[in-house]
């Protein structure tokens, strides 16, 4: 199949797709022509291009083959994916990226020198991999994340990847891309994916999945710690042995607001779980969670005139007041507590009779 498009001396489009953001779409834009004889594009503000899968929220629809080879340098693009995973309580995960005919060494040989952050490309087992992560509010460089490793609770990362493979109808390729993965927020996914209406993607999860997700925002961080306090003073007070006390380690923070989950998902309408969820995955949410957790640990109370909030978190604040109300209401019932009871009583008397106490004297 002939390729369109004057081949150039250099590639262009995979060393914008190592960004893993809005440049990217900047030099679709500047390549429309060529591209939309060969794939459904469309035009967005500010000289923005997106490629279009049929449905990047579906198994079988998130890939777009083009209809001739696209050439890149020396490369030869030929299909664009475009996936969203929902993990719930495991993070969200934003895919996106070409098809590239060649072996990964051909290929990584010909883009790492023009790669943003090229130093940082590494071997990760059958990958090429850069990895970031997102901390004080910018991605810094991190070549020890694992691959294959799912990010910690409440962080994010930025991975560039050169992966073998693709789905069948694509042999013989290479998978060159992006993931934006873990505690994503909006804010993330308006400045890297211009191409996805953030204001509508939330209510596309289920209500169970919004419930989990919600719930470990919420939970997660403040029941980890005060379950693992909670445990020295058991483990003290019972005369536990090692046995017992990993046994009842079993139980974290995913356990306890799991059972705070189920609750949340009688207790709220589907458009209110996914009303809580757009709040609770914002910046703001985040720096208010922060702050709150910060006086929880020093046993303090905090009114919302004691948050050290700018101006456009105020706005973000006061827009979702009253969901939050809501849901912060609902949850003083003490049925959530007694969740929490349930769940630690219940481990307890099954690692109990597996007998992992010391023997009394």
């Amino acid at each position: 199949m002939r390729e369109v498009g004057a081949a150039e001396e250099r590639p262009t489009l995979l060393p914008a797709l190592s960004s893993c953001g809005q440049e990217f779409f900047s030099a679709l834009h500047a390549k429309r022509e060529v591209l939309g004889k060969i794939v459904p594009i469309r035009d967005g503000r500010g000289n923005r291009t997106y490629i279009k899968v049929p449905d990047r929220s579906g198994e079988l629809g998130n890939t777009v083959p083009f209809s001739a080879p696209y050439p890149d340098g020396s490369l030869s693009l030929v299909g664009y994916f475009d996936d969203i995973l929902d993990l719930a309580v495991g993070g969200r995960y934003y895919s996106w990226g070409f098809f590239v005919q060649g072996t990964i060494e051909e290929v990584k040989r010909q883009i790492a020198p023009a790669l943003r952050e090229g130093t940082h490309l590494r071997r990760d087992g059958d990958v090429y991999v850069r990895s970031e992560l997102w901390k004080d509010g910018a991605w810094l460089p991190d070549d020890n994340l694992a691959g294959g490793v799912a990010p910690a609770h409440g962080t994010i990362e930025r991975v560039f990847l050169i992966e073998n493979g693709g789905p069948p109808e694509f042999p013989g390729v290479v998978r060159v891309g992006c993931s934006l993965q873990g505690s994503v927020t909006s804010e993330m996914v308006h400045a890297a994916r211009p191409d996805i209406s953030v204001d509508t993607e939330p209510f596309d999860i289920s209500p169970r999945a919004a419930a989990r997700e919600l719930a470990s925002l919420l939970f997660f961080e403040s029941a980890t710690e005060e379950y693992r306090k909670s445990l020295t003073v058991w483990r003290e007070a019972d005369g536990w042995n090692d046995r017992m006390l990993r046994c009842m380690q079993e139980i974290d923070g995913t356990v306890l607001s799991n059972e705070v989950a189920v609750l949340l998902e009688d207790d709220l309408t589907p458009k209110e779980l996914t009303d809580g969820l757009s709040f609770m995955r914002t910046d703001t949410a985040a720096r208010v969670m922060k702050q709150l957790r910060a006086a929880q640990r020093k046993g303090e109370s905090v009114s919302r005139s004691d948050l050290d909030l700018s101006a456009e978190d105020t706005v973000v604040l006061t827009k979702n007041s009253e969901i939050m109300r809501k849901i912060v209401a609902r949850m003083k019932s003490p049925r959530y507590g007694l969740a929490y009871v349930q769940a630690i009583s219940a481990t307890y008397e099954r690692c109990r009779k597996g007998k992992p106490h010391r023997p009394s004297r």
